[in-house]
């Protein structure tokens, strides 16, 4: 993410007036006099280095960090057809309303603009290499189980609570990162794929040490599905990680069946099929009409809430969707795009 940051400046100790632990006039550490390890203070520090060292990068190469869809389509290309994205009008305008809103509303360092440029780049080379990828017609072995309600109620917990059931499966995050890579992988190819996702959090945990106790992960925690979805651009997960005021007013007039056909395709690309039912998990799956994309189920367009749902009308759909389900809906075929 952060890949042109510089390695021996993070490496350094703690940066003069930090928190960072240093000996006193005696020779012992503070943290000998305290109950709390001095770990946190540094990887506070290493934030800080970080943040300090991606500033500098900007203002020798302000171009790798420009938040514009000039510098970022050719960065993620990397030399393939723009043919090869498919149809503009599924992702372009998204892509431009989400750089913009970044750019105007995100009020971004340059870590948080470096992020926000990746995270960009990484969605047109997601959908570049699973349109490269056949889209079956089958629709889903079973029904998924479909976890959602309001944040910081539990959903993760619940998550990865079932998914410890052998009989279950949830996707990781490396499966959500670069499903094609898991298309017909060896398990041991798929090992290490997994394993590979650790750097992230590592990363992650360095910028934000205190993100681990409000919601923890790793590259073998199960993730929630919202992280999948930024192929098209139309994504309620972009939102949650960087302020867009103005890509949010879009979105909410959005219809999202393309970024659940999308989904759809990227589980059937990991997909283990070995018989496991998939428990899929995110805080805006609270309508019929996207779980009918993501199971296989027929054409369905809605028109999108103007204002998110509380949590009562959130409990009163879930109750309503699971009335409506039957093994007929479940079991019809598909809409492809």
């Amino acid at each position: 993410m952060l890949d042109s940051l510089d390695a021996t400046e993070t490496s350094r100790g703690p940066p003069t007036g930090s928190t960072g632990a240093v000996a006193t006039s005696n020779g012992a550490s503070p943290c000998s006099q305290r109950t709390v390890c001095t770990c946190e203070d540094r990887d506070r520090a290493s934030a800080v280095s970080a943040s300090s060292s991606a500033a500098r990068f900007r203002a020798a190469r302000p171009d790798a960090y420009a938040l514009e869809p000039e510098p970022v389509i050719p960065a993620a290309l990397r030399g393939a057809g723009p043919a090869g994205l498919g149809d503009p009008a599924y992702w372009c305008e998204g892509l431009d309303r989400f750089l913009a809103s970044a750019r105007e509303d995100g009020r971004l360092n340059a870590v948080g603009a470096r992020t926000a440029r990746g995270t960009a780049v990484a969605a047109l080379r997601a959908r570049l290499a699973m349109n490269r990828l056949r889209r079956t017609g089958r629709p889903l072995r079973q029904p998924p189980i479909f976890i959602t309600g309001g944040w910081r109620t539990g959903t993760a917990f619940l998550h990865r609570l079932l998914a410890a059931d052998l009989r279950l499966r949830a996707p990781l995050p490396a499966e959500l990162a670069v499903p094609w890579k898991f298309a017909g992988s060896s398990r041991q190819k798929r090992e290490g794929l997994i394993q590979s996702g650790s750097g992230a959090n590592d990363l992650l945990n360095s910028l934000n040490p205190g993100l681990a106790a409000v919601h923890d992960h790793g590259p073998r925690l199960p993730e929630e599905c919202v992280v999948g979805m930024n192929s098209a651009f139309r994504n309620w997960g972009l939102s949650a990680t960087v302020r867009l005021d103005g890509y949010s007013r879009w979105l909410a007039g959005q219809d999202l069946t393309g970024t659940y056909l999308d989904y759809r395709h990227v589980l059937a690309a990991f997909d283990a099929a070995d018989g496991r039912r998939w428990v899929l998990k995110w805080a805006g799956y609270h309508d019929l009409v996207e779980l009918r994309e993501i199971s296989g189920l027929g054409p369905y367009l809605r028109q999108a809430p103007s204002r998110p749902w509380s949590r009562d009308e959130v409990a009163y759909r879930v109750a309503t969707m699971r009335q409506r389900n039957t093994e007929a809906i479940w079991n019809s075929p598909p809409r492809l795009p």
